[in-house]
C-alpha cells in the first residue's frame, strides 16, 4: 500500500467544505463506518503490524465512493480539480445535472486533462479562464512537448478565435511602473493599472527616481559563476544550476529590506527558476537571518510554484552566468537556449516579473541576458530609468543611503526651472563619488544648481564625511542643499 505525503495538510479553513471531512462528520450515513476504517489504516501505518489486503481496500473505497455520490447530489457548486471531475463518484454522484463547466487556470493544463471534465458531464456551457502568456503545461517527455502536448485547450481556442474571447485588462496588483513593462511585451501595451492600496502608499526611499517619481524596480549587475548538479539530490534534480554570488547577493538585499527598510519578512518572496538556488540561497538565508529565518514560511520558491500568488516585495534570481570571453557577438537562438536554459522561456518570466505589488529587484549577468532579445529590451529599458546597480553598489550602506537621499530629496526634487540649464555642479560629482553610487551620481549631473552656493559648503560636508563624522555633515548638507533651492527660487 502506497501512503500519500505526510507533509501535505489540508487547509483548516476549508475542512467544512471538503468532502473528505463532510462525509466523516458526525450524523452522516457512512461516517462510523468509515471512521473505523480510518483508525485501522493509521494503525497499521504507525506500527507496520500487518497488511492491507487487497479486498479490504476494495470495500473501503466502494464505501467512500457511495458516500461521496450521495453527498454531492446536495449542492449546487462542486470545486474539483479536471481529474477529480470525470472520476465515476463525480459522475454518478452528480446525475448528469451540471449545466456550466469553469475550469480557472486552464492555461497550464494539458489538453486532454482539460477536456476530462467537459466530455463526462456532457455541460450546455464551458468557461476556459487562463493566461497563456504565463506558465503553460509541463511536459515531461520532450518529444510529446513537441508534436503539441505542451498547448493547452485554452492556447489552441484562443489562438482560432481570439475575437471570441474576453480580455480583463484591468490589474490592480502591481505598481504601474512594475506592470508596464509586461503588458508592452506581453498583451500589446493593453494591459491598464487601476489605483489599490495593494501598491500605493510610500515607496521606499532606496528606489531610483524618474521625473521625480520613485520607480519601484531595479536590476543588480552579479558576474558569478554558476555551477551544476551532477546527480539528483534533495538539493534539485540533476543538471539543476546555482550561482554562489548571486545567493549571497539575494540574502544581503533581503536582510537590507528587513533590517535598514523595516519590512516584514512575510512580504518578501524570493523567486528563481532552479531548484539547486532555490536550495542554496535557503541555506544562505538560514546563517545570515538564525532564527529570524522559519522554512515553513516558504519565503523562497521557483518561479513555477509561485504561479498564481503575490507578494509586496519579489527578489529574482536568474542564477545563469558566463565570463565575457565566452559570450557571442551574435548569439543565436539555439546558443541562447543551450547557455541560458529556463531564464529564456517567455511564460516563466512573465510569471517571475507580475508577482511583486510594491517592489521588483532582479539579480543576474546584465551582459549574458542582452544576449537574448527579451532580456536586451528589458536591461535597456532599466538602464534608461537608471535602474541598473553594480553588484558592489547595492544594497549600499544606511549612511550613504542617507547622503545620497539627502541630495536627491533636497536638490533634485526641487520644484524649481532655471534658465540657464548648463550650469551644472560638476564638483559634485568629483567630491560626491566615493559615497554615492554612479546611477546615483547621473542623476545629481542631470540637476542644474547654483555654482554660486554649492562648492564652497559641499566642500565642509565632505570633508566632514571624510573626517568620519557622517551624521553632522548630512545635517549640514541638507542645510546647504536648502539653501541652495531656495536661491534657486530667489
Amino acid at each position: 500500500m502506497r501512503y500519500a505525503n505526510p507533509d501535505l495538510k489540508s487547509d483548516i479553513d476549508l475542512q467544512d467544505i471538503s468532502l473528505h471531512f463532510i462525509i466523516r462528520q458526525d450524523g452522516k450515513p457512512y461516517a462510523e463506518e468509515i471512521n473505523k476504517y480510518d483508525r485501522i489504516f493509521q494503525k497499521i501505518k504507525q506500527y507496520s503490524a500487518e497488511t492491507i489486503t487487497r479486498e479490504v481496500l476494495e470495500k473501503y473505497r466502494t464505501l467512500v465512493i457511495k458516500a461521496g455520490k450521495e453527498e454531492m447530489i446536495h449542492y449546487d457548486v462542486i470545486l474539483t480539480t479536471c481529474a477529480v471531475g470525470g472520476s465515476q463518484m463525480c459522475v454518478e454522484g452528480v446525475q448528469n445535472s451540471v449545466f456550466q463547466i469553469i475550469v480557472d487556470e486552464s492555461a497550464m493544463i494539458p489538453e486532454p486533462f482539460c477536456l476530462v471534465p467537459i466530455v463526462a458531464h456532457k455541460a450546455k456551457q464551458v468557461v476556459l479562464i487562463g493566461d497563456h502568456k504565463q506558465l503553460r503545461p509541463v511536459i515531461q517527455c520532450k518529444a510529446a512537448a513537441d508534436l503539441g502536448l505542451d498547448q493547452s485547450l485554452f492556447e489552441r481556442l484562443f489562438t482560432q478565435y481570439s475575437k471570441q474571447s474576453i480580455s480583463l485588462n484591468w490589474q490592480y496588483r502591481m505598481h504601474p511602473a512594475i506592470s508596464e513593462f509586461p503588458s508592452q511585451e506581453f498583451y500589446n501595451g493593453q494591459l491598464e493599472t487601476r489605483q489599490s492600496p495593494l501598491w500605493t502608499g510610500s515607496p521606499l526611499p532606496f528606489w531610483p527616481l524618474l521625473r521625480n517619481e520613485r520607480v519601484p524596480h531595479l536590476f543588480v549587475d552579479v558576474r558569478g559563476q554558476e555551477e551544476m548538479l551532477t546527480v539528483t539530490t534533495d538539493e534539485g534534480n540533476e543538471k539543476s544550476k546555482s550561482n554562489k554570488q548571486e545567493a549571497r547577493k539575494v540574502v544581503d538585499i533581503f536582510k537590507f529590506l528587513n533590517t535598514e527598510h523595516g519590512v516584514d519578512i512575510k512580504t518578501i518572496k524570493i523567486l528563481t527558476q532552479y531548484n539547486a538556488q532555490r536550495s542554496l540561497i535557503e541555506n544562505e538565508l538560514k546563517k545570515l537571518c538564525d532564527d529570524q529565518y522559519d522554512p515553513n514560511r516558504n519565503q523562497i520558491s521557483t518561479v513555477v510554484s509561485s504561479q498564481g500568488g503575490e507578494w509586496d516585495y519579489v527578489i529574482l534570481s536568474t542564477v545563469r552566468s558566463l565570463p565575457a570571453h565566452q559570450l557571442e557577438q551574435r548569439p543565436t537562438h539555439g546558443w541562447c537556449i543551450q547557455n541560458m536554459g529556463f531564464i529564456t522561456d517567455k511564460n516563466q518570466i512573465n510569471v517571475a516579473l507580475t508577482r511583486a505589488r510594491r517592489g521588483l529587484i532582479i539579480v543576474g549577468n546584465k551582459e549574458l541576458l542582452k544576449c537574448d532579445q527579451f532580456w536586451g529590451r528589458l536591461i535597456e529599458r532599466y538602464e534608461k530609468m537608471r535602474c541598473v546597480r553594480r553588484g558592489e553598489e547595492f544594497p549600499y550602506p544606511r549612511v550613504g543611503t542617507f547622503i545620497m537621499e539627502t541630495v536627491v530629496d533636497a536638490v533634485v526634487k526641487a520644484p524649481v526651472t532655471m534658465t540657464d540649464s548648463g550650469v551644472v555642479c560638476s564638483y559634485l560629482r568629483l567630491e560626491f563619488s566615493p559615497y554615492v553610487p554612479s546611477a546615483y551620481r547621473a542623476d545629481c549631473l542631470d540637476t542644474p544648481v547654483s555654482s554660486m552656493f554649492a562648492p564652497s559648503f559641499l566642500c565642509i560636508c565632505i570633508m566632514g564625511v571624510r573626517m568620519f563624522i557622517p551624521f553632522l555633515s548630512c545635517l549640514l548638507l541638507k542645510k546647504v542643499c536648502e539653501r541652495v533651492s531656495l536661491n534657486i527660487k530667489r
